[in-house]
């Protein structure tokens, strides 16, 4: 069934079930083809022979996965296009770690952008904030601008929404940026899938149901209620 699911994009119960029935199949097929005659003797009948087996296929196996290994995956049979996309998945925005609200680094105010200019947005979010600031501070340089820039991990970063650090860090941003006249827009990045799960924690009481998606709405229109009354304007991203 795992194989299934690798090879075919969506797997419905019909497909489930073939695989089920197959596996069994395999299993049958193995057990008599390799498992019984060996058992039996039939196949690889001394000691000396099964072991000669066992100790060649292993070193076998033990220097295909070194060669595997040191080689970096044979990384030659993918070609240009593969691996730019490969060295984009593994570039780590770490310079931005220090906008982190929970690291130790974290002095209360992370600028992004052109570093010259006072601040006039705010940029605030989830995980997904933290991977795409290295666009926006190249695109906040461009245009000559700065932004206030904090990120919580695993935060829906609107009011009530999620555990107390959650709370804690989305009412410190709105508060800055109502507090702060020079911001004029707020960009809030977020996964927004927690309409989508089972259970969402909302003014510390968990929802499920119609009441989980009357409370996200009722998150959403809450901070946006506070932002625009301020005078800001906001994107979600």
């Amino acid at each position: 069934m795992i194989v299934t699911a690798w090879c075919v994009a969506e797997v419905g119960l019909a497909l489930n079930f073939l695989g089920f029935v197959l596996s069994f199949i395999a299993a049958a097929a193995i057990y008599a083809a390799v498992e019984t005659p060996v058992r039996m003797r039939r196949a690889l009948g001394s000691t000396r022979a099964l072991l000669m087996f066992f100790g060649c296929s292993s070193a076998a196996l033990i220097g295909v996965a070194a060669i595997v290994a040191f080689s970096g995956g044979f990384p030659g049979r993918f070609g240009p296009e593969v691996h730019r996309i490969l060295a984009y998945a593994e570039d780590d925005a770490d310079d931005y770690l220090k906008c982190d609200v929970r690291s130790p680094s974290w002095t209360g105010v992370c600028v992004i952008g052109d570093l010259s200019v006072e601040p006039d947005a705010l940029l605030m979010g989830d995980s997904h904030a933290f991977v795409e600031a290295g666009a926006f501070d190249l695109w906040l340089k461009r245009e000559g601008r700065s932004a206030i820039f904090a990120f919580h991990y695993g935060c829906l970063p609107t009011l009530g929404a999620g555990r107390q650090s959650c709370n804690e860090y989305s009412e410190r941003m709105i508060s800055l940026a109502e507090a702060t006249r020079s911001i004029h827009d707020v960009i809030i990045v977020s996964i927004w899938k927690q309409s989508f799960q089972d259970s969402v924690l909302f003014d510390g009481v968990w929802r499920r149901g119609a009441a989980k998606q009357s409370y996200f709405v009722r998150s959403h229109d809450r901070t946006l209620d506070r932002l625009v009354g301020a005078g800001k304007h906001v994107t979600l991203v």
